[in-house]
């Protein structure tokens, strides 16, 4: 299995499975299914990164910040992360501290770098490298070795060689307004989708509104009406999501 899928994947099931000294049951599948559902997740992310930072000359020298709402959610998200990961941790709660990691990771290809492909400008790249050489920081204890290959290849000449060289990083500001108002704009989302494949609807097809109740911020409806291909995103004081 080592040979196969490498033991990071061995040591993620592990992680994540069930608590240290409980029965697991252990097959190939369950392996192939961590390689595949967190591994190759999070080497997506840093391929797309790689390839099109190299296109572009982006240069990681010259981190900007970013006002971006998408930018601003992401390092919300990986410094939450960084905190509850830690506080897991120092109760030796292993487990949960996996499995917010692995929650991260999704969030971080299903929907930061999804509804990012297209931008492609310095303020992305700077947000996705700083985000990237944290994560491998956070995940090191778990992941040693891909862990260890996404942190050498970004680091800086002035960083230190090796990832486990590295202190746990310092979690910076949480917004957590911004995670409350995303979390929602992502439901809302999901509702309109429902309706669409109940309706046979498909997604490429626009259609001219959406109301959902309660108001958010005009840069999270922009995202909702991207993602859900309406014209107009409209709020009203109580009730179900309409298209």
């Amino acid at each position: 299995l080592i040979e196969k899928y490498g033991v990071d994947s061995l040591r993620w099931y592990f992680f994540t499975v069930n608590n240290p000294g409980d029965p697991k049951r252990l097959g190939e599948q369950n392996i192939s299914d961590t390689l595949r559902k967190f591994e190759l997740i999070l080497w997506n992310v840093y391929s797309f990164f790689i390839t099109f930072a190299n296109i572009d000359k982006w240069n990681s020298k010259e981190i900007i910040t970013s006002d971006n709402v998408l930018d601003r959610w992401i390092l919300s998200k990986i410094n939450e992360l960084n905190i509850n990961a830690q506080k897991n941790l120092d109760n030796f709660n292993v487990v949960n501290a996996a499995r917010v990691i692995q929650d991260f990771n999704n969030d971080l290809s299903t929907w930061y770098l999804r509804r990012s492909r297209k931008r492609r400008d310095a303020k992305f790249y700077s947000t996705l490298y700083l985000v990237l050489i944290n994560f491998t920081k956070i995940i090191a204890p778990f992941v040693p070795f891909i862990s260890e290959a996404i942190y050498k290849n970004l680091r800086l000449d002035k960083d230190l060689e090796s990832v486990h060289l590295c202190d746990w990083p310092k979690a910076g500001k949480v917004d957590r307004q911004l995670l409350l108002d995303m979390a929602r704009a992502r439901s809302i989302v999901q509702d309109a989708h429902a309706l669409r494949s109940a309706q046979n609807i498909r997604v490429r097809q626009p259609l001219t509104r959406l109301k959902y109740p309660d108001k958010l911020p005009s840069e999270i409806e922009e995202i909702i009406k991207d993602e859900v291909n309406v014209l107009k995103v409209t709020s009203k004081d109580s009730g179900e999501v309409e298209l």
